[in-house]
C-alpha cells in the first residue's frame, strides 16, 4: 500500500470574499488534476516554482487550502474529508522543512528550548531530562556543535537553521517529510553538505521524502521518480533519466538547461 497517493487533485487558490459574493471572476487553479503515489521509504520529485503550484501541493497535503476535486490518502486515511481536530497527528507524521528556516525558528530563543517544545507538544507525558537528552542526540547526528543547543536561530548559518529545522521535523518520528525548496539561499557547499545529511537520514531513518524544488542538483541526488510541474500541471513526468532524456515540454528543457549552466565553469579571461 502507498503511504501517500494523490488522486486527480486540483487545488484553487484561496477565494477571497468578492469571488464568494458573486460577482467576479472564478478563483485560479494553482494545482490541476495531479497524481502520484509515494511508497514508505521511497522519494518523488517535484519539480518547478513555488508559483508553479509546489507551494500549493504542500498547503494541500496539510490541510491549509482549498481542494476542487481529487484525493489525498496518507496512511490509507483520506485527507481530504479529514475533520480539524485529527490533522495535528497527520501533520506530525508528514512534517515541512522549508527554504526559509530562519523565518521558522523564533528569533531570539536558544535552539535547544526550540528543539525540546517540539517534543513536549507531541507527548507533554514525558520528563524535561528525557526531552533533552533526545534533542542533543539528533543534534549530534545531524552534525551540529554542541553550543547550537543554547544559541538563537540568527547567530547560526542559514546551513545549521536548516539542519535545526530538520531535527525538530525528526523529533516528531515522521513516516514522511515534506522538503519544499530546501536549498534556496544556500551556497554550493552548504548545499552539498545538507543534500549529503539528507541522503544519509533517509536511508538510516528509512523515511520517505517528497522533494518540491526547482533545484535540479537537488531532485538528482534524492529522488528518481520526477514530475514536473508547470502553472499547476504536471508537463513532464518518469524516471530521472527518461526526464532528462526527453523532455517534453519547454518549461523541463529550460530547468536543464539552467542545470547545465549552473554546473559550467566560468571562462577564464584572455589577457
Amino acid at each position: 500500500m502507498a503511504l501517500l497517493s494523490v488522486d486527480s487533485l486540483t487545488v484553487l487558490e484561496n477565494a477571497p470574499s468578492r469571488w464568494r459574493l458573486g460577482g467576479s471572476p472564478t478563483p485560479d487553479r494553482l494545482v490541476e488534476e495531479m497524481s502520484f503515489s509515494l511508497s514508505p521509504g521511497g522519494s518523488v520529485a517535484i519539480l518547478g516554482d513555488p508559483s508553479d503550484g509546489t507551494l500549493a501541493l504542500v498547503f494541500a497535503l496539510l490541510g491549509m487550502a482549498t481542494i476542487k476535486a481529487g484525493s489525498i490518502a496518507f496512511e490509507g486515511q483520506e485527507l481530504t474529508v479529514l475533520p480539524e481536530r485529527s490533522w495535528r497527528r497527520v501533520r506530525s507524521k508528514m512534517p515541512t522543512v522549508f527554504s526559509d528556516s530562519f523565518g521558522a525558528l523564533s528569533e531570539g530563543r536558544p535552539m535547544g528550548d526550540q528543539l525540546t517544545n517540539v517534543q513536549k507538544l507531541l507527548s507533554s507525558r514525558s520528563s524535561p531530562a528525557d526531552r533533552e537528552t533526545s534533542a542533543r542526540q539528533i543534534l549530534v547526528e545531524m552534525g551540529l556543535p554542541a553550543d547550537c543547543w543554547s544559541r538563537p536561530p540568527e547567530t547560526v548559518s542559514a546551513l545549521d537553521r536548516q539542519r535545526i529545522s530538520l531535527a525538530r521535523a525528526l523529533l516528531l518520528n515522521p513516516s514522511l517529510v515534506l522538503l519544499h525548496q530546501v536549498t534556496e539561499g544556500l551556497d554550493d557547499r552548504a548545499t552539498a553538505h545538507l543534500l549529503e545529511l539528507l541522503s544519509r537520514v533517509r536511508q538510516e531513518r528509512k523515511l520517505a521524502y517528497l522533494v518540491l524544488t526547482s533545484d535540479m542538483a537537488a531532485a538528482s541526488r534524492l529522488s528518481s521518480d520526477w514530475q514536473v510541474l508547470s502553472r499547476g500541471k504536471v508537463v513532464d513526468a518518469g524516471t530521472r533519466e527518461e526526464v532528462l532524456s526527453h523532455p517534453n515540454h519547454e518549461f523541463t528543457r529550460q530547468l536543464i538547461s539552467l542545470a547545465h549552466t549552473e554546473e559550467s565553469p566560468p571562462e577564464t579571461a584572455h589577457l
